[in-house]
């Protein structure tokens, strides 16, 4: 049976999909246009030459520049960020760190100091591996494994705990 798209009840003025021409981000980007055709969507991304779409403002920024992002928050003043950010794989620990942590931190600050209403963080299922057991039914209250399986994955559990130490458990 088909599924008919329904409107959200809250509309949606400003959207930011920050890493929103990358793998997850740029289907974000298409389903708030499908569902959410009156809202002002933007993206912030390293490179925007890829994956994108008609009627959207595209920015080349990087995150771990606060000015950069600041510039950004500026222009577009959104109600709302989205941050899709995930390096490819195999790049090195230095590369993860820098963005899944210091990124994140800066994305975080940033929209918090520019008034942003609701800042949506992705992290990894690979954060909740501890590499015997399913990652299955579980939520932001789960132990993260003392031992990470790759630096991919160290590094966005070090930013799940610093979206919820900042955010979620204080």
């Amino acid at each position: 049976m088909a599924s008919e798209k329904t409107k959200s009840a809250v509309p949606l003025n400003s959207v930011l999909v920050i890493g929103g021409c990358g793998f997850l981000g740029h289907h974000v980007v298409k389903i708030l246009q499908e569902y959410h055709p009156e809202t002002n969507i933007s993206v912030l991304d390293l490179r925007t030459n890829v994956n994108r779409f008609p009627g959207i403002t595209y920015y080349d920024g990087d995150i771990t520049s606060r000015t950069s992002v600041d510039n950004v928050l500026e222009k577009e003043k959104p109600e709302i960020v989205i941050d899709t950010v995930s390096p490819v794989h195999g790049l090195g620990k230095e590369i993860y760190f820098k963005v899944n942590v210091e990124g994140s931190r800066i994305c975080l600050e940033a929209s918090r100091d520019a008034g942003v209403k609701a800042f949506v963080w992705t992290s990894s299922a690979s954060v909740l591996f501890d590499g015997e057991h399913d990652v299955v039914n579980l939520n932001e209250k789960a132990p993260i494994p003392q031992k990470a399986l790759d630096p991919y994955t160290e590094t966005k559990a070090s930013s799940v705990d610093l979206i919820l130490l900042q955010f979620i458990r204080r």
